[in-house]
């Protein structure tokens, strides 16, 4: 009789043990298909981000290549050539594009130093993950915050280069302009630039303010100036690094002013400032165009006006000097 019930107890335990059995093997096979599941979703945006990513550089290539033809035809170009340009009947939209051209190197190059680091993050989670699996210590939470990681990178990297292809996309639709959005745009753009520079840049509006026309317009006049103010502090003190954007407005008119703490524009060059080709930089840095590109953008499509001037200014009790940018644009 004992022996009958250590059999059945024996039997027992025995079946118990292959449920046990059972259930762990299901669930192990319910975590390896949600493994499957999400591995393939991270390979699908790896294949995507390198596809977009092959994409671009081959168009930085040939933005690259125009860029320098570009300059090579500048320094080459002859008084001859440049009087053609002034005289000629769609001379302001030539100068324009010459503008964005002139940029288009250095848009290039911020592009660049941005995407190195979220590719840097990008790389360093894939090779944690394939080392963690190869070790079987990958959890489920670190996958996802993995996966997590390297989406958000993808997400910048799709947004930066939109933001420099928005900007040099030809669009004609006349839309509301949000100014501060504008602003942050330009700051976008300009980051590499800003970069390590200890450079505040400070817009105070009275309140959420627009106009209306074409954005990127608006985006390249502010991106130049921003962009100059940038070049005129980086021989001024650390601590002393300023630009301030201020935005007024009438019934018809808005007011945008660019105060920077840069020392200020020789008096002697203020009066031909806005002149075509005229500049006060080297050739690495200046091509001439800028400005008078601002001034024609803000007459003709803003039916507004520019003027600079030299003026000291008080911020935080601390008294600075530099140049003055006024820009005046009809709201409609």
């Amino acid at each position: 009789m004992i022996q009958l019930l250590q059999k059945f107890k024996a039997s027992k335990m025995e079946k118990d043990l292959k449920q046990e059995l059972k259930k762990l093997q299901e669930e192990y096979d319910q975590l390896q298909a949600k493994h499957n599941k999400l591995n393939s979703r991270l390979y699908a945006i790896l294949r995507m981000n390198d596809r977009t990513m092959k994409t671009f550089f081959n168009k930085s290539l040939k933005a690259d290549v125009l860029s320098k033809r570009f300059y090579k035809i500048l320094k080459q170009g002859d008084k001859q050539s440049k009087h053609w340009l002034v005289e000629n009947d769609k001379k302001d939209e030539l100068i324009i594009q010459q503008s964005k051209l002139a940029m288009m190197g250095e848009m290039i190059e911020n592009i660049t130093h941005q995407m190195k680091q979220p590719l840097s993050l990008i790389t360093t989670a894939s090779t944690a993950m394939e080392l963690k699996k190869e070790m079987n210590k990958l959890s489920d939470e670190e996958f996802e915050l993995f996966t997590k990681k390297i989406l958000d990178a993808t997400k910048y990297l799709n947004d930066t280069i939109s933001n420099f292809r928005n900007f040099f996309h030809q669009n004609k639709k006349i839309q509301k302009i949000f100014v501060h959005n504008v602003i942050e745009k330009s700051k976008q753009l300009l980051e590499t630039k800003l970069k390590g520079k200890n450079i505040q840049i400070i817009y105070l509006p009275s309140k959420e303010l627009y106009l209306y026309g074409l954005e990127n317009d608006l985006i390249q006049i502010t991106t130049n100036l921003l962009s100059n103010s940038i070049d005129a502090l980086e021989n001024i003190d650390e601590n002393k690094r300023l630009i301030i954007i201020q935005a007024f407005e009438t019934d018809e008119m808005l007011q945008l002013e660019f105060q920077d703490s840069g020392g200020g524009i020789p008096q002697e060059h203020l009066n031909n400032i806005f002149t075509l080709y005229f500049t006060t930089k080297s050739q690495e840095k200046g091509s001439g165009v800028g400005l008078h590109m601002c001034k024609t953008i803000i007459e003709n499509n803003f039916h507004g006006n520019i003027h600079v001037s030299n003026k000291y200014f008080i911020y935080d009790d601390y008294k600075y000097y530099g140049a003055n940018f006024v820009l005046n644009f009809k709201k409609q």
